[in-house]
């Protein structure tokens, strides 16, 4: 989760996104880990279908996991950005979009590129069991939970799967059926009228 250094900067990055639209939701936390994905964001930003990703570094932080903590949000979430104080030098994934804060300032570097990474058979496997059945849509017989990560994962070029998961990464784990994006964990900051 975010550290003492990134708090400012969360909410400064936070009101560029709300002042596009979108609705914010600082220090989240996706539904999609046990225990052992990284599956913390400091900060998303949902507007139409679209989720996004952003990872803050303050000018304490080390950049060297970066790639790493990207590489686990890409299957569930549409564009990934990295706003930083520091100048970037080194390659990162070219996937990435890249922000600039400078005090109360935020400055598009490099916009991102649309995501369609498709989840791991290990990292689907991470998923609730009442998740992997809605994935399925599975009506009969109880499947073991590892049959129903192999039918999730034969379903990963189907259109409606990309949606379907990033509804239920960000459900509140408290209902059975529907995960919609709009009654996620946190309480949205909605964008001013």
């Amino acid at each position: 989760m975010a550290g003492n250094h990134e708090l400012p900067l969360i909410e400064v990055v936070a009101g560029y996104f709300r002042a596009q639209g979108h609705l914010v939701f600082p220090r989240a936390s996706l539904n999609i880990a046990w225990g052992t994905v990284i599956s913390d964001v400091d900060l998303l930003a949902a507007k139409g279908n679209d989720l996004i990703a952003i990872e803050i570094k303050s000018r304490q932080d080390n950049l060297g996991r970066v790639d790493k903590q990207i590489a686990a949000l890409k299957p569930y979430v549409d564009y990934v950005y990295l706003a930083t104080e520091r100048h970037v030098r080194r390659s990162l994934d070219s996937s990435l979009g890249l922000l600039r804060v400078t005090e109360d300032q935020v400055h598009l570097i490099k916009k991102p590129r649309r995501i369609n990474s498709k989840p791991t058979i290990g990292s689907l496997a991470k998923l609730r069991r009442v998740c992997l059945e809605r994935i399925v849509k599975e009506t009969g017989a109880k499947l073991s939970k590892y049959d129903l990560v192999e039918e999730a994962y034969t379903l990963r070029f189907d259109p409606s799967f990309r949606q379907c998961l990033k509804e239920i990464v960000t459900c509140p784990r408290t209902c059975a059926t529907d995960c919609p994006i709009w009654t996620y964990n946190f309480q949205p900051e909605r964008p001013e009228s």
